[in-house]
C-alpha cells in the first residue's frame, strides 16, 4: 500500500500504520471513549517513573484539537482516527509505557498526520 503520510514515517511506525489505512474507520465515539480511558491511564503513569507524562498529556490535548478540527464526514477524519488510534494503542511500534522514549513513535506519527491534514496548529514540537 501505498499512502503520502507512509513516505513520512520511519520504518517501525510505518508498518503499523500502513494496517490501520486498511481497517474501517473508528466512530466518534470509540475515539472519545478510547481517549478518555488513555486520560485515565496517564493518571497511573505517575507511578512508573520513567514514564513520559507530559508527552502523553499533549499527545491526548493534540488528539482532541485535531479531532475538533476535522468534520467526521470528510476524508480527512480517517486520516485523523489513525493518528488518535496509534496515539492510544500502547503495543505500537515502541511500547509507550516501555520507558522515557515510549511516546517518541506516538507523536511521530501524529505529527505527519496533522501536517499531512495542514492543522500545523496542532503539530506537537
Amino acid at each position: 500500500m501505498t499512502h503520502p503520510v507512509l513516505d513520512v514515517l520511519l520504518s517501525d511506525t510505518r508498518a503499523v500504520v500502513e494496517r490501520m489505512l486498511t481497517q474501517p474507520a473508528a466512530t466518534p465515539e470509540a475515539l472519545r471513549a478510547a481517549l478518555l480511558e488513555f486520560d485515565t491511564a496517564i493518571a497511573t503513569f505517575k507511578n512508573r517513573e520513567l514514564v513520559d507524562i507530559e508527552t502523553a498529556q499533549r499527545l491526548s490535548v493534540g488528539c482532541k484539537a485535531l479531532l475538533a478540527a476535522v468534520d467526521e464526514r470528510s476524508e480527512s477524519y480517517f486520516l485523523a482516527q489513525i493518528a488518535v488510534r496509534y496515539v492510544v494503542l500502547d503495543g505500537d511500534a515502541d511500547g509507550d509505557t516501555d520507558g522515557p522514549f515510549g511516546f517518541d513513535d506516538d507523536v511521530e506519527v501524529f505529527n505527519a498526520i496533522a501536517e499531512h491534514l495542514g492543522h500545523h496548529h496542532v503539530v506537537l514540537t
